[in-house]
């Protein structure tokens, strides 16, 4: 999660440098002294905890991304070629627990995703 404010000045975003879960946590923590110089136009905006929002990491949404591409590559070369060494086995636990294993990887991106889109949820509807 990142949490990012509008300058009041130029309107443009920019990144605060401390993260907190919530805006309770936020305003304990800075006890109300929140000043950050706008790397666009050297504003110093007096924050308001309200005003912060919290936006998803890309980097999760692309690590989301990269484990769905491994696992369908993985998935689908397990399908093609694992007749060459599992043909003469009568069961087919083999196929499934190489699927089940190829797999681990999509499920803990989802499970980041999704974490991360509650947070930002959590987030962006408290305010104090």
């Amino acid at each position: 999660m990142i949490l990012v404010y509008k300058c009041k000045k130029c309107g443009e975003f920019f990144k605060l440098p401390f993260k907190e879960n919530d805006r309770g946590e936020l305003k304990k923590n800075s006890n109300n002294k929140l000043f950050e110089k706008c790397t666009h136009c050297n504003y110093k905006n007096k924050l308001d905890i309200n005003m912060i929002k919290a936006i998803s990491n890309p980097i999760i949404s692309f690590a989301y991304g990269f484990a769905i591409l491994i696992s369908v590559i993985l998935v689908l070369s397990v399908y093609f070629f694992s007749d060459l060494k599992l043909k003469n086995t009568n069961t087919n636990w083999q196929y499934y627990a190489i699927v089940v294993c190829f797999l681990i990887p999509f499920l803990f991106a989802k499970l980041l995703i999704e974490n991360e889109s509650k947070a930002v949820n959590m987030f962006n509807r408290y305010y104090v």
